[in-house]
Formats: C-alpha cells, sequence, structure tokens
C-alpha cells in the first residue's frame, strides 16, 4: 500500500512574499530574504502554539519543506555575485536568458529534490542528491529550507 503525501500551502500566504523593505519602503524585499527570515518568524513565542499544531495537525508527520517560483537563468559570468544576478538578468537580451519554473525541496533527511522546468522544453529536469554543511550553505534557498526542516525537528 502506498503512502499519500500531503501538500500544505497555508504555512504563509501570498502576502508573505511582498513586504516592504525597511531600508527602502517603496521596494519588497528580495522573496529569499523572505524566505530566509520565516524561521525566525515561526519561533516568535506567538507563534509557537500555531506552527506545532500545524505540523502535528490530523496526526500527520512532516518529511520536507519546498518552495516553487519562477525567474529567468543564465549561464554564470566571470565577476557574478549573487545579488547581482536579478538586475544583470533584466539587461539581458531575451536569447541570453531562459524563463524557468522551479520547484525545490528539502526533506528531514537532507535530501534535496530540485525540478527545474525551463519554457519550451518537453519536461523538467529533476535532480537528486545529499546536501549538507558546505553545499546547504552555498545555496540560499536550501539554507532557508534546512532552517524550517531544524525547526520543525524541535516541534
Amino acid at each position: 500500500m502506498g503512502r499519500m503525501v500531503e501538500v500544505d500551502t497555508t504555512l504563509v500566504t501570498a502576502q508573505t512574499w511582498h513586504r516592504p523593505d525597511p531600508a527602502a519602503p517603496a521596494v519588497n524585499l528580495h522573496p529569499l530574504d523572505v524566505l530566509l527570515g520565516l524561521p525566525d518568524e515561526l519561533t516568535a513565542p506567538a507563534m509557537r502554539p500555531w506552527l506545532r499544531e500545524w505540523l502535528h495537525r490530523d496526526g500527520r508527520r512532516l518529511v520536507g519543506f519546498g518552495l516553487c517560483f519562477e525567474g529567468w537563468q543564465r549561464g554564470i559570468r566571470p565577476g557574478d555575485r549573487h545579488r547581482d544576478l536579478t538586475a544583470d538578468l533584466a539587461a539581458d537580451l531575451p536569447g541570453q536568458r531562459t524563463e524557468v519554473r522551479v520547484i525545490a525541496a528539502l526533506d528531514s533527511h537532507g535530501h534535496t529534490w530540485e525540478l527545474i522546468r525551463r519554457r519550451g522544453a518537453p519536461g523538467p529536469e529533476i535532480n537528486t542528491g545529499d546536501r549538507t554543511g558546505r553545499r546547504i550553505a552555498a545555496n540560499g534557498v536550501l539554507t532557508a529550507l534546512h532552517r524550517l526542516n531544524q525547526l520543525a525537528d524541535g516541534h
């Protein structure tokens, strides 16, 4: 008999991703900054009972956290830095970048699941692997998912 995996999207709302940057209120925070801040928000005293209930609702057991997002992808050039890429991509010619949809997940055992679908491709690329230590620290999305998994372990 197979097991059912439930995807619960109620941890955050659409508004979560549209937060003004305290340093420049007319601009929203970068989504990665919002994601990296979620574990801190969820450990606030007022959130702890809600998080505990959410994690164990109907007897479920958490198997990991994931994120689905869209963006642009291009090859990394010499001198590129993480924060430069968004501005650089906007300036690139259409033939130098590809629109992608990504699902990135990190399960409770540290196994990564990355599905990348490029616009016009017949199907997604699927990458899996065990990412620990240095590899997680080198990727902001995986760092945030790792912190969420650690938070869930404590509840």
